[in-house]
């Protein structure tokens, strides 16, 4: 427990998680959620040859961009997994811009810096 009684991140259930998303944005997020959380954690896994894909699809006002919100790290350790872009273009990921160097393209590329990371848009 922590200082204030409530149970330290550690101490969280995925039933605990369950329960309190559900009783404020209902089980369709809930489901949601719980799918986006098994993409997270299919960083883990040792092994991995490709990439691990999931596009939520649906009307506006349907709840993707709070599932997305509620993925969302809020802590370094756990930020350095995810990374949140809501504007590019597919050559955005490798621009091949002849007029800008190597290490500047690092910074600029989408593809280096979504590499072993969920990218949340």
């Amino acid at each position: 427990m922590s200082d204030n009684g409530n149970p330290s991140v550690s101490q969280i259930t995925l039933a605990q998680v369950a329960e309190v998303v559900r009783k404020h944005y209902g089980e369709d997020i809930w489901q949601a959620v719980k799918i986006g959380l098994a993409v997270v954690l299919s960083l883990s896994l040792t092994g991995q040859g490709n990439c691990v894909v999931l596009v939520y699809e649906g009307a506006s006002g349907q709840g993707k961009s709070i599932t997305i919100r509620l993925l969302m790290s809020d802590r370094d350790s756990t930020a350095r997994y995810l990374i949140r872009i809501d504007d590019f273009t597919p050559a955005s990921f490798v621009s091949h811009a002849a007029n800008r160097k190597a290490s500047r393209l690092q910074q600029i590329d989408l593809l280096p810096r979504v590499k072993d990371k969920v990218m949340l848009t």
